[in-house]
């Protein structure tokens, strides 16, 4: 049986510490034109439950650890009190976004949907990057907004956001677990 416990969480956090990287968020990182030799990108989707992703955060700060957290725009995850909390922490907040599901595959609805929900988020926190959510029931792939050029640039340019974590960083030299 997984032991998805926060007593493990803070096992794991000590096994990573020991080997004395440099842990970064994805806005810190995305910009850098040449990368640290050894470093570790830690993130959460918060699906649900943001008290979860709290205590979470609560255990890495007080570790000097910093991490991405990235938020839906849902009732079970968008918790404005709790967003501010963690980013407080010196943890960084990004859009978790599921527009393109959300607008039913409509492109356009879902730019305007992303910058609306974008918007509401950075009323709370800073917000520069962003990581899109699966919605695994529905049959859209809510990257393909920014795959096209034209939005992608929307993205970068008019939405000041520094970059799409599955779009925007190259994996081929990252262990992603």
């Amino acid at each position: 049986m997984r032991d998805f416990t926060l007593q493990q969480y803070n096992n794991y956090l000590n096994a990573i510490n020991i080997s004395k990287l440099d842990f970064l968020t994805f806005s810190e990182f995305i910009p850098l034109k040449i990368k640290p030799l050894k470093f570790c990108l830690l993130r959460h989707d918060v699906d649900r439950k943001p008290k979860q992703a709290l205590d979470m955060a609560v255990l890495e700060h007080s570790k000097g650890i910093k991490a991405t957290y990235y938020f839906r725009m849902k009732a079970c995850s968008f918790d404005p009190k709790i967003i501010k909390e963690i980013s407080e922490l010196g943890h960084e907040i990004g859009y978790h976004y599921e527009s393109l599901a959300d607008t039913k595959g409509n492109i356009s609805k879902a730019l305007i949907d992303f910058g609306k929900n974008l918007k509401l988020l950075r009323n709370i926190v800073t917000v520069t990057s962003c990581s899109m959510h699966g919605s695994p029931l529905k049959p859209f792939d809510n990257r393909d907004i920014f795959r096209i050029k034209k939005n992608h640039d929307i993205l970068i340019n008019e939405l000041g956001v520094l970059g799409e974590v599955y779009l925007d960083i190259d994996y081929k030299d990252i262990a992603y677990i």
